[in-house]
């Protein structure tokens, strides 16, 4: 009798926890949109927090700001009391553009219950120049087809530049970062975060630890350095790649699925020496990897 009461109890409980999860989710929400002169001296600082952040272009001259802040919950009420506390501080000052997005608990309060979200859309002036400043955490940041200088610092948040001709600064830590056609040059620190990075034409600069790294259709770029520890390096190198690369290796794996070998040699140490000059000898990628592996198919 006790095992059919627990067992009937058990069935209870993980009915009532269905029923709940069938709940439909409230989503409540507030836009805010404004727009601001922009010139090549404007600075934009956004900082967020469980935020998604998209930026283009468009072709009118000045910056269009749109922020939506949303509540998700079960309780419609509930979420709507919650998203009064997330807060939006929209400022100007001289040159420089401030967003912020927090959440302000009153004294004695219960923290919300809610789960939180902005979204930012950001519309630059094409070619207008400017720069940018985001500092995000929990959320994600998308920067398509702009010029401006841009410096990010982001945890726990995804990165994506996509046919970027700008100046950037990158450090994150704890995501993941998918850079493609980019023009400009690139500075960028890692920690813990894995890099997609393909149709390369100007100049990167990569100090990774505890990262993934996939170097991808890299025909002719201008420059590459990567220094990574702790970390995988996937190389494609296309046969009509102007790209030499210029390998040093130490307590390494390497791995070449394709049978082509680049050039080896192992020095007095164990350390590894690799590289491949194209039949152009052209620019050289020079890549420094402490413990890990590299991995590279000659097509």
């Amino acid at each position: 009798m006790k095992i059919r009461i627990k067992i009937f109890f058990i069935l209870l409980l993980l009915s009532a926890g269905q029923a709940m999860s069938q709940q439909p989710v409230q989503v409540v929400s507030t836009t805010w949109e404004q727009r601001f002169d922009w010139t090549d001296k404007t600075r934009l600082f956004i900082n967020g927090e469980q935020a998604d952040i998209f930026i283009t272009t468009h072709k009118d001259a000045d910056i269009k700001c749109t922020v939506v802040r949303s509540s998700r919950h079960t309780d419609k009420a509930q979420a709507e009391s919650d998203l009064k506390m997330m807060k939006l501080l929209n400022d100007q000052s001289g040159r420089t553009i401030t967003l912020r997005n927090y959440v302000e608990v009153a004294k004695g309060a219960d923290r919300p219950e809610a789960k939180l979200k902005s979204t930012y859309r950001i519309s630059l002036p094409e070619n207008g120049g400017g720069t940018i400043e985001i500092w995000n955490y929990f959320g994600s940041v998308e920067v398509d087809a702009i010029s401006a200088d841009i410096k990010l610092k982001v945890e726990f948040s995804n990165v994506q530049l996509k046919a970027y001709s700008g100046n950037a600064d990158l450090n994150m830590k704890y995501g993941d970062a998918t850079l493609t056609d980019l023009s400009g040059s690139m500075v960028m620190i890692t920690d813990r975060s894995n890099i997609d990075l393909q149709f390369l034409k100007g100049s990167a600069d990569i100090q990774a630890q505890y990262a993934r790294i996939r170097l991808l259709n890299m025909y002719d770029p201008k420059q590459l350095t990567i220094n990574a520890t702790r970390s995988e390096v996937f190389l494609d190198i296309p046969s009509k790649a102007q790209l030499g690369y210029q390998i040093q290796a130490e307590n390494v794996d390497v791995n070449h699925p394709s049978g082509k070998k680049l050039t080896q040699i192992t020095g007095a140490d164990g350390s590894l020496k690799l590289s491949h000059t194209p039949r152009s000898g052209g620019v050289q990628a020079d890549i420094h990897i402490h413990t890990g592996s590299i991995n590279y198919i000659v097509q």
